[in-house]
């Protein structure tokens, strides 16, 4: 019986140990797979110098319009920098403190982001709508009614941004409609 309680308590520090193992090794690939998204984001845009931030505080929901980032002026970060994702454009800075920044994304309904279709090079603004920011998407407008954008058409932003600089993957076009007096074309950016 003692040496079965024995190989027993043997076993089970064993188990103990392999489960903390388990954690650290899934901790590291977590941590792994983090650094290869930035190496690959730095690939996609080598031209441009950053700085790797975390989101540190968000509001409730699956879409924020405006969160906190880990990084501040400690860090080299300023109002209106740019914020990207491996996704593409996320927003720009609008406040930043020693070591934190908010964040404004351009799902905002007070964002306007100068905008063209990578196919065409038809431009328009993007803008944040709050009926739309709920399902992570965002309106452009002021597209012209020539232009011949369709589709999944995708956005960058436009060389004619004055914060934003050009190529930067917004989103891709979901759906296109000519506004009412036929003069314009919107879309709405997925």
């Amino acid at each position: 019986v003692n040496q079965v309680q024995n190989e027993n308590k043997k076993l089970s520090q064993e188990l103990e140990e392999l489960k903390t193992e388990n954690q650290r090794l899934s901790l590291v690939e977590e941590q792994n797979s983090s650094l290869l998204k930035l190496l690959e984001l730095d690939e996609k845009y080598p031209k441009y110098s950053k700085i790797g931030a975390y989101v540190a505080a968000t509001d409730v929901g699956n879409w924020y319009d405006i969160f906190i980032i880990n990084k501040g002026t400690d860090h080299q970060v300023d109002k209106d920098m740019v914020v990207i994702s491996q996704g593409g454009l996320v927003g720009k800075i609008m406040e930043s403190g020693k070591n934190y920044s908010k964040v404004v994304s351009i799902i905002d309904d007070t964002s306007t982001v100068t905008a063209e279709s990578k196919r065409t090079g038809d431009v328009g603004f993007i803008k944040g709508e709050a009926s739309l920011m709920l399902d992570g998407l965002c309106f452009m407008e002021y597209i012209g009614s020539d232009a011949e954008i369709i589709e999944g058409d995708e956005i960058i932003t436009s060389t004619l941004s004055d914060i934003y600089p050009a190529g930067i993957l917004i989103g891709h076009v979901r759906e296109v409609t000519v506004d009412a007096t036929g003069l314009n074309k919107t879309a709405i950016i997925e």
